[in-house]
């Protein structure tokens, strides 16, 4: 494996990254990697497996750091998911020109939140010819953290009352960022339950903005997946965990079945987390650790059928 800084912008925005190439004189096949909203930079454990895994059997990975993270320039928290994808594209852009990269093999592989950001760059770009979104939401942010709320409340045994409860006062903050309802009415409702001992557990801390509009949670809340993946018509490999407590799974599924494209397989790792993590191993929230041997298994042999004729030898 050869390793590469590489630098590029986006408009005004520089971003530095790191491409992982295979040792050979080919034009190789190349993924990039869209990222998790807590893993940022290039070198954060989460990804390391691709770089680890992918060049010694054909495939070159491109990582950079996020806007706003390491060594890129610009700010993540005025971000727009469109403004993720356009880094990405812009990468793209780049690496496509490269001779030892084949610009008809360019694939995004994206990770949780970077499992909206992988179709939405498919949906934008031309260059795109396939992604790999894992633990991908199939339903906006807003209802994705009410399914993580939920699955902690019920996770920690309350009541169904109390998840009820629960719900309500999300569904009122969620108003509030929507401009539907004000400040005051909002904080009541909050102050009344804030020493419950389930909303620890609710992802309601921290204060209300004055100017909700600003905010990064308004810019993504209602960010819908459907319109995104009615567009993608290039093979999809759509892999999650057994069990995953950010992200409703079966009705993900049925939303990528529904709406995905023809050329779309979709797996379900045994024993795999939200991470593609041993559960057994490293918990069920845990992004170190052991790597499923079953989602590495699954990852090559897809890639190796995708592109069968390139000799891409299985580990």
């Amino acid at each position: 494996m050869k390793l590469e800084k590489i630098q590029f912008k986006n408009d005004e925005i520089s971003l530095a990254g790191k491409l992982a190439m295979p040792i050979n004189e080919k034009r190789n096949p190349l993924i990039i990697v869209a990222h998790t909203s807590g893993s940022a930079t290039k070198d954060s454990e989460v990804y390391q497996h691709l770089i680890d895994i992918l060049p010694k059997n054909g495939f070159a990975v491109f990582i950079f750091d996020r806007r706003g993270s390491g060594e890129s320039t610009g700010n993540f928290e005025n971000a727009t998911f469109l403004d993720l994808a356009s880094d990405i594209i812009a990468s793209i852009d780049l690496l496509k020109r490269r001779n030892n990269i084949d610009s008809n093999k360019i694939g995004i592989w994206g990770l949780s939140q970077g499992g909206w950001i992988a179709p939405l760059v498919a949906s934008e770009s031309e260059d795109v010819s396939f992604i790999i979104p894992i633990s991908s939401s199939g339903v906006s942010p807003a209802e994705q953290m009410d399914y993580s709320a939920e699955f902690e409340l019920r996770d920690h045994g309350f009541s169904e009352k109390k998840v009820k409860l629960m719900l309500n006062i999300r569904k009122f903050v969620n108003q509030y960022f929507r401009g539907e309802k004000d400040n005051f009415e909002v904080l009541n409702e909050v102050e009344l339950v804030r020493n419950e001992d389930w909303f620890k557990f609710a992802y309601l801390d921290g204060e209300l903005p004055k100017n909700p509009s600003e905010t990064k949670w308004f810019q993504e809340l209602d960010f819908t997946p459907i319109p995104v993946i009615k567009k993608i018509c290039i093979p999809v490999l759509l892999l999650y965990g057994e069990k995953d407590p950010w992200v409703p799974i079966q009705k993900s599924i049925e939303i990528w079945k529904n709406y995905g494209p023809k050329d779309l397989n979709i797996q379900q790792i045994k024993g795999a987390n939200h991470f593609m993590r041993s559960i057994t191993k490293s918990g069920l929230r845990n992004d170190t650790g052991i790597i499923s041997k079953e989602y590495i298994d699954v990852l090559l042999h897809w890639l190796n059928n995708l592109y069968s004729k390139e000799s891409i030898n299985h580990l």
